[in-house]
């Protein structure tokens, strides 16, 4: 079988894109912009740091972009620090979508990860919802692995479209409570939020899935 994505597997971005602040550690947290920088939908995966297929298949989709032809602005990796760990928290274990300012936030709850020491402690927090307030995107789809679902409580049109060009379920949740996260803070606001999370597979072969899916999202194909 040929993989259309084998050639930008291989190549780099075109340049480092936007720095919108800085992780605990002081890795750069980095975003590329539409042209014009003008509102446009934000694309984000890896705030769990031990879901970096998630990376892989997010930025060979950028990469298959020209930039020019770009319609989203896109954060490869929420939590850099957390990626080269190869931890779900941050470094200081605290997990980044539990750590938002919500109604529901709370201390950490047993057996579960730190959610901070207090609603929006972490840098990368803090320099999400800034970055989120600067853009004002009309959509965010943040993606996760490896539960094989559209979570959209929406439903909105991005949403039933992705579910419909990969044949995951559409459902309104995951079936448990997520105090603290984007989605949350999101809904929150009346901002709407899709969370994809990709199958249970590996790096490279949801690159070659998920790729060219998400590709068409960059390219401002997906409604």
């Amino acid at each position: 079988m040929t993989d259309p994505f084998a050639d930008v597997d291989r190549g780099a971005l075109e340049w480092p894109g936007d720095s919108y602040g800085t992780s605990r550690e002081g890795v750069a947290l980095r975003a590329w912009l539409p042209a014009g920088h003008r509102p446009a939908p934000l694309v984000l995966a890896a705030i769990h740091g031990n879901e970096p297929e998630t990376t892989v298949a997010l930025s060979a989709a950028l990469r298959a972009v020209p930039p020019e032809k770009r319609r989203c602005a896109v954060v490869p990796c929420a939590n850099p620090d957390g990626a080269l760990l190869g931890t779900r928290g941050n470094r200081h274990g605290v997990d980044l979508n539990r750590n938002f300012a919500t109604r529901s936030w709370a201390p950490q709850l047993p057996g579960e990860l730190p959610t901070g020491t207090a609603p929006g402690s972490e840098p990368e927090t803090r320099a999400l919802v800034g970055l989120i307030e600067r853009l004002a995107p009309p959509i965010i789809l943040s993606i996760h692995a490896d539960l094989a679902c559209v979570d959209d409580p929406g439903p909105t049109a991005l949403g039933r479209w992705l579910a419909a060009r990969s044949g995951l379920p559409l459902v309104a949740g995951v079936g448990y409570p997520t105090p603290g996260s984007l989605g949350t803070w999101c809904a929150e606001r009346g901002l709407p939020i899709v969370t994809l999370e990709l199958e249970r597979l590996g790096a490279q072969d949801l690159r070659r899935r998920w790729g060219p899916i998400l590709a068409e999202v960059i390219r401002g194909a997906a409604p």
